[in-house]
């Protein structure tokens, strides 16, 4: 699914029976055989490293073996009608008590590009340091990537060149005070200066005064500490309770390969070992968890390379997984779509660059739009139409804003954070979702379906559709799903209200729709019963 590591697989038969199968680990496949006689083999396999094909590890007495979760799961319907039993499943019995149990989760999210005043006025719940915070340059700066990781304010609470603690911590304060919750971007990366060479001058961890605590394996230029040692994730689990206990900050964004594939280190694995990845992704865990036990309230948000750890096992520590790093909103839209089978949109995050979808920034617009268009009487502003499409698309799982120029739109926030709190949010925690539409290509509509018919809400279902060219159809009969045949229900569009309607669900779920959009532009369907 879209590069990432999702590792499971749905067999279907005439879309009314079948099988899901899935690996809840970091690494691993899982391999089907088709014996063309109504028999299938399927294998889940622990692989091991592009030198070793098999796994294989030692465990020491009295040391324990976590053995990955396997599911096998039989079901009858469609794959969304057994995607969506794995996920509600998942969701009550696997998440982490933080998402499952908060209402007001997941959280909407910008980075800190407005003040905390302002953010709390757009009802936005979550802000965010991005990478490269801790420096005061990030990409493209042409100065290589100075502090790499420092870590001279998470470990020892010393001011680095660029910040004092003690504004830390008062941005944190205020934040805490406004009600939003802090985002911290920190990675698990040596440390280094501005000319990308290893510095002990930062805090404790770097490969000067710990070489053991480092793997080979490179990201960005700069060694990744390798959690297979035991030394590394005491220091890492002490430090960073402390860090987020002192500082206010809630939530611990991670990227760049927290979790190392490769290590010449030899510690709870071999040097150059099958099992470096099982024994990093042991020490990840260990130190997610101790978060979660001693700082109150914590959130772990996974990015890692955008989307590359969406994994099951990473859906049972993290509120939020990153559903991949284009930052553009038409393909968020498709890795959505593809990742959705799988993890719960609920922890779906989709960290759209919304300048893609604003057409006064000519550096990052996307896609480019018609004119105005004066058609029988009624003019077709594109300019509208296309950031409602952006801003539709972040709200379908997880919305996260950020603008790289720095625009901000507060009135577009403001609508879509309330939009998502009364309407969006509690269909995506409880709603099942149905791919009611192809796959997004940018060019032909797409469209997803949330249902919830049994809730208490007065919104029993949405429905999400798009339209991103003109090189199709204005017109497309839209089929539901996920309804009750005999219940009749009222179609309310967003923008389209000369559009609404009355149907049984057994006349959407059979005839369906047609809907009209003309030119490029999107729409929302709320379905309500009929008293």
């Amino acid at each position: 699914s879209s590069g990432d590591s999702l590792l499971a697989e749905y067999i279907n038969r005439n879309n009314n029976n079948g099988l899901f199968y899935a690996f809840e680990w970091t690494s691993g496949s899982i391999k089907v055989v088709d014996n063309k006689d109504n028999t299938i083999e399927v294998s889940i396999h622990m692989d091991g490293n592009g030198m070793i094909p098999y796994f294989s590890t030692e465990i020491p007495g009295k040391e324990t073996f976590y053995i990955p979760a396997v599911y096998v799961m039989p079901y009858e319907g469609s794959v969304d009608e057994g995607s969506n039993i794995f996920k509600n499943w998942f969701f009550d019995c696997k998440v982490v008590p933080t998402l499952r149990d908060n209402p007001a989760e997941p959280f909407t999210q910008i980075d800190i590009q407005m003040s905390a005043e302002d953010a709390a006025a757009a009802n936005i719940d979550s802000m965010k340091y991005e990478y490269g915070w801790w420096s005061g340059v990030g990409f493209g700066s042409g100065l290589g990537n100075p502090y790499e990781s420092s870590w001279v304010m998470f470990a020892d609470g010393l001011d680095s060149p660029n910040w004092t603690y003690s504004d830390l911590v008062a941005r944190g304060e205020e934040l805490d005070s406004y009600g939003l919750n802090l985002t911290m971007y920190i990675l698990l990366h040596d440390s280094t200066d501005y000319e990308g060479n290893p510095t002990d001058q930062y805090g404790e961890l770097n490969s000067l005064t710990h070489p053991e605590w480092f793997s080979h394996e490179l990201s960005h230029g700069n060694k990744l500490v390798d959690l297979g040692n035991e030394a590394a994730v005491d220091f890492v689990k002490t430090k960073l309770s402390g860090f987020f206990n002192n500082t206010h900050a809630d939530t611990w964004r991670t990227d760049f390969q927290p979790i190392v594939a490769m290590s010449n280190q030899k510690n709870r694995h071999d040097a150059m070992g099958s099992d470096v990845q099982y024994w990093a992704t042991v020490g990840f865990g260990e130190v997610l968890d101790h978060l979660y036990e001693t700082v109150d309230g914590f959130r772990y948000e996974c990015c890692d390379g955008g989307g590359k750890s969406k994994d099951l096992y990473i859906a049972t520590k993290a509120v939020v997984i990153n559903v991949e790093d284009s930052a553009n909103y038409l393909s968020m839209r498709a890795a959505f779509y593809d990742s959705s089978y799988v993890i719960h949109p609920a922890q779906l995050q989709i960290p759209c660059n919304t300048d893609s979808f604003n057409p006064d920034n000519e550096t990052y617009f996307f896609p480019v739009i018609p004119e105005p268009v004066v058609d029988e009487g009624e003019t077709y502003d594109f300019y509208s139409a296309v950031q409602d499409m952006g801003f539709r698309t972040t709200i379908m799982g997880v919305p996260h804003w950020a603008p790289w120029s720095g625009q901000v739109k507060a009135d577009y926030y403001k609508k879509y954070c309330d939009m998502y709190e009364l309407k969006v949010r509690p269909l995506v925690r409880e709603a099942e979702l149905y791919h009611i539409l192809p796959r997004p290509d940018g060019v032909n509509w797409d469209g997803m379906m949330y249902a919830d018919p049994d809730s208490e809400n007065e919104i029993k279902g949405l429905v999400f559709l798009f339209k991103p060219s003109e090189q199709t159809s204005d017109t497309y009969n839209v089929v539901l799903d996920g309804l009750y045949e005999e219940t009749v229900y009222q179609l309310t569009f967003e923008d389209r209200p000369e559009q609404n309607c009355t149907a049984t669900g057994a006349e959407l779920m059979t005839n369906g729709i047609n809907v009209e959009i003309k030119y490029v532009g999107s729409e929302l369907i709320w379905i309500t019963e009929v008293e």
